[in-house]
């Protein structure tokens, strides 16, 4: 499988669909080879146009359309697999996500996703079990040191966990929670609606600091399949320890 790119920054000229889909053509004659696909890579804007005249177009079937920001993701995915399943596989795996063989049937896309997140899944489980016998627990005073360096969101997150009535919280109503805290400690800063992706910025800058230190984890978490959301806790030897943080950096709700 072959691509041919069109990278536009924020706009496209009219004509542009039909210059890719001959560019196409052009690939697919001189390697002789069908399998020649275009892909337009979107640095911003709206790309709803720019589909309707893909789908309007007789190359609807050989290109395809992606944000920069997405794009990266997919990179990113692809880099993750690598290790996993090997280069050739992520590779075939990615390109079958960006022009699947069978698009009409959606339960084999489906299943594309589901072996990938299986394939992340097994491999994340096994590094994190070999990475935990090497980890040390928390005294008191190196987790107090520990938290009084962590960001605005960091901090956030961990105050909102701290402060749950129940173990374990679902990811939406945690966030719930930070957003309280971020609106009533205006000290913070932070002046925006936090989403899944503060949680995601703060758990890998967190996981980051303690590896080099080489801590274990004091928040727990993990997919909770009847919840189907990611559910979070704090390690119950750690939550009086963080409680009292949480009084003297005055982030309690």
């Amino acid at each position: 499988m072959a691509f041919g790119n069109n990278v536009v920054k924020n706009t496209w000229p009219i004509g542009s669909v039909s210059q890719l889909g001959e560019y196409i053509v052009q690939l697919e004659k001189k390697y002789d080879n069908e399998r020649v696909f275009g892909l337009y890579v979107i640095g911003k804007g709206d790309v709803q146009p720019l589909i309707e005249q893909i789908v309007g177009s007789k190359y609807k079937d050989k290109i395809r359309v992606i944000l920069y920001t997405d794009l990266i993701d997919l990179v990113n995915l692809k880099i993750e697999l690598t290790p996993v399943v090997g280069e050739s596989k992520a590779i075939e795996k990615i390109q079958s996500l960006i022009f699947p063989i069978e698009s009409v049937n959606i339960g084999n896309i489906i299943k594309l996703i589901r072996e990938i997140a299986e394939a992340i899944s097994e491999q994340s489980i096994e590094d994190e079990n070999e990475e935990k016998k090497s980890e040390k627990p928390w005294t008191k005073d190196e987790l107090l040191e520990f938290l009084r360096g962590c960001t605005h969101y960091q901090k956030v997150l961990i105050a909102a966990l701290a402060q749950v009535e129940r173990y374990p919280i679902q990811k939406k109503y945690l966030l719930v929670l930070m957003n309280e805290i971020a609106k009533e400690k205006a000290f913070l800063g932070i002046g925006k609606k936090l989403s899944g992706k503060e949680i995601a910025g703060a758990r890998g800058g967190l996981k980051l600091k303690r590896k080099l230190l080489g801590k274990e984890d004091f928040i727990e978490g993990y997919w909770d399949k009847s919840e189907k959301d990611y559910v979070y806790r704090i390690k119950d030897e750690y939550k009086d320890i963080i409680l009292e943080w949480v009084k003297i950096e005055n982030l309690e709700i």
